[in-house]
């Protein structure tokens, strides 16, 4: 059952959004906020009403960053 408010979560894939990614530090990993406070290098804000797309979003970011990482890492030894 969809819990999020509808039409919130596909903001994820708007380029608006995606642009609050550049020049965000992904080490040791990103994080998407939930709170008010002012974010860290490596945090940007949550899509308010989308507390689990943000959450999926955040953990794909990171699977998909480390696996990447290895890969780099593995090739260049």
């Amino acid at each position: 059952e969809q819990e999020e408010t509808p039409g919130l979560g596909g903001v994820v894939a708007e380029s608006e959004y995606l642009e609050r990614f550049e020049g965000i530090k992904m080490v040791p990993n990103i994080l998407i906020a939930n709170d008010s406070s002012e974010n860290a290098d490596n945090e940007v804000d949550a899509i308010t009403g989308a507390t689990r797309t943000s959450k999926a979003f955040e953990l794909i970011l990171n699977t998909a960053y480390t696996e990447h990482l290895n890969a780099w890492t593995s090739y260049n030894e």
